[in-house]
């Protein structure tokens, strides 16, 4: 079986959070992308997110990560 991992941008806010909870409860690998600080994904941290800091006005951000 095929590894499943979800990209959530905006993560760590309402709609993003929510569907990242379903995600992890579902048993997939999330990785959160945010403009915020960790302690807004702390929750989602505990339960098995990656928190990724990047925002898309700094130049080249999207381009230069691996998610």
């Amino acid at each position: 079986m095929m590894a499943r991992i979800a990209v959530v941008i905006g993560g760590t806010r309402q709609i993003g959070r929510a569907m990242a909870v379903r995600l992890l409860v579902g048993g997939w690998t999330v990785r959160l992308v945010s403009r915020g600080r960790c302690t807004d994904a702390a929750g989602l941290v505990k339960l098995g997110a990656e928190h990724i800091r990047m925002d898309r006005d700094e130049s080249g951000t999207l381009s230069s990560r691996s998610l």
